[in-house]
């Protein structure tokens, strides 16, 4: 070693305090050319005084703000996302069917939608994590998508329930097996968190957005993948019918709590576990959308329902051409239509005292199961292919993304399609700034007709407390 790096490297030793005299000299020499006294000799000894005392001298005791509830969070993150890895001694037997996320996770990022590669298959273990732990009550669970909250985000489960599990709904109020609560929705706030399901869906929350979605599915939310955030519990959504009709007046971005109050107006019926749940019903019922062919109508059931088309029809119709998908004619609605009273069949005939049906004023219009794309107003959907560009491939993908609903998304490809949603929840407005609900008109005052006299104040009729004595006999 030389003994121009020897001296360098004593001059860098650090002292007690953390500074060395390299560091400290260095300093001074710059406060000197940095304010240039006249005499920098005479008070060179000022200059390095006041560097000392302007140093920093950090509490090697005391670690960084932060530092601590930082290491904690990581600690934890790690916790849960270990237990996602952890393989069961024994092989859990049946339980709901859930797809291959990861393939299906391939044809999302195509269509613009990637959760990444790890966090995918963190989602996948927790979606089949929660497959093991649900009792046999669902045939299927699928991932439905992610909500975007000013906190920690909702990701969203999907689960069908076997028709013999469904409890029983007041008809009047709440949609069953053959309506809006025939699926069941979970939602956590991260893959390695609880997962909490969402109440069913009732009619008057339904309503309250005027076109809302139904309840086939049970939802599971999950807040963050192997994120930090507010408590993480088990929570199903609930049936939202009179909160989706509320819900489609209101325009709020979800603050990650599921218990937070939905303030504004129109006032909501409940707490943001039921607007989120109304939400997740307006886009399952307007957004989840498939290639024509696929599902057909079991005209034998009562009431119809939409089902999954025989092999031997799928085969037939795909897989389809490109040009054929890249229109509106080639897609249709595979879920039923919210109407406007938030259901997705007629009410239940109400009877007289005599037992027979009251006709309904104005009932809702009927819209005929797996309607085309078509059918929506124009400037809702938007078609392009995968790849894009020039020389297109006869077997390329075709996405089909909601301009309604900005963050939905289908994708098409040979004999197979997929559905997902990752947005804030909020749907698109129209071009111009948006527009509070106002209160509703004060109601005229009351004024008479022809044949009809005017309001009149009556006359006061005062009683004396103290009558004369003269008068009190008299009375008696």
């Amino acid at each position: 070693m030389s003994t121009y790096e020897g001296s360098r490297q004593f001059l860098q030793k650090e002292s007690s305090d953390g500074v060395s005299l390299y560091t400290h000299l260095a300093n001074v020499l710059l406060k000197v050319l940095s304010e240039r006294p006249s005499d920098a000799s005479a008070v060179f000894e000022h200059l390095s005084a006041s560097v000392k005392e302007g140093t920093v001298k950090p509490d090697s005791t005391t670690p960084p703000i932060g530092q601590q509830s930082a290491a904690a969070k990581q600690l934890k993150w790690a916790q849960t996302t270990q237990a996602l890895f952890t393989v069961p001694d024994e092989p859990p037997e049946g339980g709901a069917v859930v797809p291959d996320m990861l393939d299906e996770a391939n044809m999302w990022e195509w269509g613009g939608v990637s959760f990444g590669r790890l966090e995918t298959y963190r989602l996948y273990l927790s979606v089949k994590k929660l497959a093991e732990s649900l009792p046999g009550e669902h045939e299927s669970l699928r991932f439905w998508g992610k909500v975007t909250t000013r906190g920690d985000d909702y990701i969203v489960v999907e689960g069908k329930a076997l028709d013999e599990t469904l409890g029983e709904f007041d008809e009047a109020l709440q949609e069953g097996k053959d309506g809006g609560n025939r699926y069941t929705y979970w939602v956590a706030r991260s893959a390695g968190g609880e997962w909490k399901e969402l109440p069913p869906v009732t009619q008057t929350q339904i309503t309250a957005a005027r076109k809302v979605q139904r309840h086939r599915s049970v939802m599971f939310v999950c807040v963050g993948a192997g994120g930090e955030g507010r408590p993480r519990a088990m929570a199903t959504l609930q049936n939202y019918n009179a909160e989706i009709v509320d819900v489609e007046q209101i325009k709020r971005y979800f603050t990650g709590d599921l218990e937070s109050p939905v303030q504004g107006y129109p006032p909501f019926p409940g707490s943001e576990i039921n607007l989120l749940r109304a939400q997740i019903a307006r886009i399952t019922a307007g957004a989840c959308v498939s290639p024509a062919g696929f599902f057909e109508v079991d005209e034998d059931a009562e009431p119809a329902i939409i089902k999954v088309a025989e092999d031997e029809s799928i085969n037939e119709a795909f897989p389809k051409a490109v040009e054929e998908l890249m229109t509106t004619d080639g897609w249709v609605h595979h879920e039923f239509e919210l109407n406007t009273l938030g259901r997705c069949r007629p009410m239940p005939e109400k009877l007289d005292d005599e037992g027979n049906p009251i006709e309904e004023d104005d009932p809702p219009e009927e819209v005929a199961p797996l309607r085309s794309l078509a059918e929506d107003s124009e400037g809702s959907w938007g078609f392009r292919t995968c790849p894009a560009g020039a020389g297109q491939s006869a077997n390329a993908m075709v996405v089909a993304k909601s301009l309604r609903w900005p963050g939905a998304i289908a994708v098409a490809f040979g004999k197979r399609f997929t559905n997902v949603y990752s947005g804030d929840g909020v749907k698109f407005g129209g071009e111009g700034p948006f527009q509070p609900s106002l209160p509703p008109m004060l109601q005229p005052e009351w004024t008479p007709g022809e044949d009809e006299e005017g309001l009149v104040e009556q006359s006061d009729v005062l009683v004396d407390p103290n009558p004369p004595e003269g008068e009190e006999e008299d009375d008696e």
